[in-house]
């Protein structure tokens, strides 16, 4: 996934959290942040690379987990390291050989794909529930991605390749077939 726990964590409060965690199953959480990446797709695929972008999968840390190369890994305190090498189940963070600190996800990126989600989760509850900052955030988020697509605030992330641009164009092309020829009612 794209969006951890530890991610959730610095955005919202843990009382926010529990409470979103009451009205969402896992498996819920994981359809809730596939409308969130394809949301934020929405916006952002006509110029950017989002099939590159949300590739990164990004966990929270376990030791009974083995990583991959690429993945993020955070850590409890919300420290982000890259999987350099593949790991085995009990592999520390500190272990150079197969993790370098830094996160692979573009920070801004990552702050409005929390924001979205946490949204999409609170509209499960009671409208009188769901706090007023929560509104204004997903409003707020929204409009970053707005200027983001229209180059007003530039996050350097991975652009499509002008043959992608082209081949994306052209399959998303209508056409429209008439089955017989247009009426002539005579007025024109």
């Amino acid at each position: 996934m794209f969006i951890t726990t530890a991610d959730l964590n610095l955005i919202c409060k843990d009382t926010e959290l529990a409470q979103i965690a009451g009205a969402f199953q896992t498996a819920n959480m994981s359809v809730a942040e596939r409308a969130t990446i394809a949301e934020i797709s929405g916006y952002l695929n006509f110029i950017y690379d989002t099939k590159t972008i949300f590739a990164i999968k990004a966990y929270d840390y376990s030791v009974a987990q083995a990583y991959q190369t690429g993945e993020v890994i955070i850590d409890a305190d919300g420290k982000a390291y890259n999987c350099v090498a593949t790991t085995a189940a009990g592999t520390a963070l500190t272990d150079t050989n197969f993790f370098a600190e830094g996160d692979l996800r573009n920070p801004l990126l990552v702050m409005i794909a929390c924001d979205i989600l946490i949204y999409h989760c609170h509209a499960r509850l009671p409208a009188n529930r769901v706090p007023e900052h929560r509104n204004e955030r997903y409003e707020s988020a929204l409009l970053k991605l707005k200027e983001i697509r229209t180059n007003k605030l530039n996050l350097e992330l991975p652009r499509l390749s002008s043959e992608t641009a082209t081949e994306e164009q052209n399959t998303d092309t209508i056409k429209i077939i008439r089955t017989k020829p247009p009426r002539n009612n005579g007025f024109g």
